[in-house]
Order: structure tokens, then C-alpha cells, then sequence
């Protein structure tokens, strides 16, 4: 699947490259899905917080899912991985799901790599919340 490019605040950008380059540096290299997601970093197109699109994901966002699998929907919040806890729908930005999601916007099908193997969703609605709650 094709990525678009990565629409992210300035703010979001520096904590993921962060975040990124410790995971790195712990000699492990990184998963196929973050390497992806780092080199849409590099090319990202970073604006304030306000700026980004409201349709879009970014960390902090409320999204509204239906697995394409399943048809089920699917309600979570993307975090950061000191705020993820999936049993009640914060899933960590560097999560197979919540790096997929990062960047696409409502009415976009996203392609991930579960534990049990590939799945799909398509993002039916996207809600953002205050900078303020991102750290």
C-alpha cells in the first residue's frame, strides 16, 4: 500500500523522531512498520497544530474505525507510548496499527500488520483533541 505524505505538528514530529532514534539506538533496529514510518517522517510536511487538517490522524487523535475483516467498528485514540493501554482504545503511536494510521484521513482504507497477521480498516471518522493533551 502506498503511503501518502505525512501531514504531523512540529511538536508530534521531534517526540516521534525521538522516540525513534532510542529505539534504534538499543542495537535491536527497528520493526518494517517504523522504518516506514521514519522515513515518512523525513519527508513529512510539519505545520503547527492547528494547521493540520482535522481530518487527518495524528497523535491525540479520536478515530472511528471499521475492520475490514469483520466489518466491526472500532473506536480508539492514538498516544504516545507512555499513554497507550489497548484495553480501553489507546494504542501507542509506534504500534503496528497507530504508525499505519498516522497520517490518513477519513475515508482512507490503512493496511497494518497485526499479531495474528495483515489486516485493514478504513478510517470512517477522525476527531482531534487539544495540543495540550499530547505532552
Amino acid at each position: 500500500m502506498q503511503l501518502g505524505q505525512l501531514n504531523i505538528s512540529a511538536t508530534d514530529l521531534l517526540r516521534l523522531r525521538d522516540l525513534l532514534d532510542a529505539l534504534s539506538s538499543r542495537g535491536q533496529g527497528l520493526r518494517p512498520d517504523l522504518r516506514a514510518l521514519q522515513c515518512r517522517l523525513d519527508q513529512a510536511i510539519v505545520n503547527a497544530h492547528k494547521e493540520v487538517p482535522e481530518d487527518v490522524v495524528t497523535v491525540d487523535s479520536e478515530v472511528r474505525l471499521s475492520d475490514g475483516r469483520t466489518g466491526a467498528e472500532i473506536r480508539c485514540s492514538i498516544v504516545f507510548p507512555e499513554c497507550a493501554e489497548a484495553a480501553v482504545g489507546r494504542i501507542s503511536v509506534l504500534a503496528p496499527l497507530g504508525a499505519a494510521l498516522l497520517g490518513h484521513r477519513t475515508g482512507e482504507r490503512v493496511a497494518f500488520d497485526a499479531p495474528e497477521g495483515p489486516r485493514n480498516c478504513e478510517i470512517l471518522s477522525v476527531q482531534q483533541r487539544p495540543e495540550s493533551s499530547s505532552g
